[in-house]
Parts: structure tokens; sequence; C-alpha cells
């Protein structure tokens, strides 16, 4: 009789399982396809708006990084932990900063979304991307433009190793430290080089000796 009842039991355990991916697959596709009726269906029907994929990545962010606006705004107003990072360190902010997704980002930091991960910023992501308009919204919100990561990283390195002059440029005028070195003794100039943005390279070469 024991026997027969935890049969029951991971027969019963293995259906919900199925079910629970049946309705991850259906909210993924939904967000994928900007269908807002059956996300909301599935919210109201108890499905956990935390769930993360393999990479700890949330509905939110998945949401945030393909510019879904409408469906983070309900996510959030759902519950959604808008602090959560993924594996690798990463907030629903970083991702949409990453994408270029303006809309989303300032829905974000309206909401009160920290400003960095684990190890980067939203600020970096921007600059790494060349998003000119989340960069000038993520210093109007307190982003420290100067911020380095474990391995001295900075924004204006990966702007200027991007080729990315018009963000150098805004950096330089938020006061960007172009003397900042990485982990490998380089600065923001030598990044440039090495990339072979040489008008970058001396447009920091003059800002660090005080020239315009």
């Amino acid at each position: 009789m024991i026997r027969i009842f935890l049969a029951i039991l991971l027969f019963l355990g293995g259906m919900s399982a199925s079910l629970a991916s049946s309705s991850y697959d259906d909210m993924l596709q939904a967000i994928n396809t900007g269908n807002i009726s059956t996300i909301k269906q599935l919210i109201a029907k108890g499905f956990y708006v935390d769930t993360t994929d393999k990479s700890g990545n949330t509905l939110l962010m998945i949401a945030s990084r393909d510019g879904r606006l409408k469906i983070a705004r309900i996510l959030l107003d759902s519950g959604a932990k808008i602090h959560q990072q993924n594996r690798y360190g990463d907030n629903a902010l970083m991702l949409a900063a990453l994408q270029g997704r303006k809309g989303v980002a300032r829905l974000l930091l309206e909401k009160g979304s920290p400003l960095s991960g684990r190890d980067w910023t939203a600020l970096m992501y921007a600059a790494y991307g060349g998003h000119e308009g989340i960069i000038q919204l993520l210093l109007a919100h307190g982003a420290k433009i100067n911020r380095q990561t474990r391995h001295g990283v900075t924004a204006l390195m990966l702007a200027a190793k991007n080729g990315f002059i018009n963000i150098v440029d805004l950096l330089l005028t938020h006061h960007a430290n172009p003397a900042l070195k990485n982990a490998a003794g380089e600065t923001a100039a030598t990044l440039a080089l090495g990339s072979g943005n040489t008008d970058i390279a001396e447009r920091l070469r003059r800002a660090s000796i005080g020239e315009r």
C-alpha cells in the first residue's frame, strides 16, 4: 500500500513539473510575441513571475533585454523583483542598457532599479553598446562615471575601444577620467589605439593634459 502511495506521489510530482515546464514555455512564447493577454492569464492562474531560466534570467530580465515595455510594466506591477541578478551578475536594467532599450530603462529607473550588478554597471553596458540616450538617462539618475570593475575597466574605456567618439565626448563632458588604467595598465587612449581608433586616442590624449 505504501509503495502504491509513493508511486502516486511520484506520478503527480512529475505531472506538476511537466505542467510547470509547459506554463514556462507558454510564458516565454507570450513574451517573445508580445501576447499580453496570455501573460495576464498565466499570472492570474498563479504563475511565479520571478521564475528563471538556466542562466538565472528572470522574465523581467528577458522582457527588458528585448525592449518589451508593456510586459515589463505588467511584470513589475505583478511583483517581479527589480533587484534580482542572473548568474553573471546582471540585472534587468543592465540588460536593457546593453541592448539600447531606453523606454524600459527609464521605467526600471523610475521603479528604483540598482545602477549596477555584481561588478559591472548599466553605464558600462550602455557605453559598450554606444547608446547615448541611455547614458544620459543613467547619468541623470546618479550613475558613477568613473566606476571601475574589479579588472579596472571603465565606461570610457569601453566607448573608446569600440569607436564611439560621441560617447567618449559625452563622458568627458561629464568628467570621465581618461588617466584611469585597467588591470593591464591600459588607459582608454591605449585601448582606442589598439582598436585603430586614432581620432579617439588623440581626443583622449588632449583631454588628459587639459586641452580641448
